[in-house]
């Protein structure tokens, strides 16, 4: 399954690091790929299985301290 969110609060590669071993942390997420817009709403799209679902990932996205659109 993928799930894919705009999000906004990436400023920098730096930060897209940590938002990708976060999420990569969270049980069932099995890759996640970011298309970084510094300031501005990135695209980051979330492999998964069936265990978690879209809305999760959304929330726990949001749970990180990124605006979810």
């Amino acid at each position: 399954m993928n799930t894919t969110v705009v999000v906004s609060g990436l400023n920098c590669t730096g930060c897209v690091g940590n938002l990708s071993k976060q999420i990569l942390a969270v049980e069932g997420v099995e890759r996640v790929d970011v298309a970084l817009v510094p300031g501005g709403a990135s695209t980051v799209s979330v492999g998964h299985d069936s265990t978690i679902s879209a809305p999760q990932v959304a929330l726990t996205l949001s749970a990180m301290g990124y605006t979810v659109a």
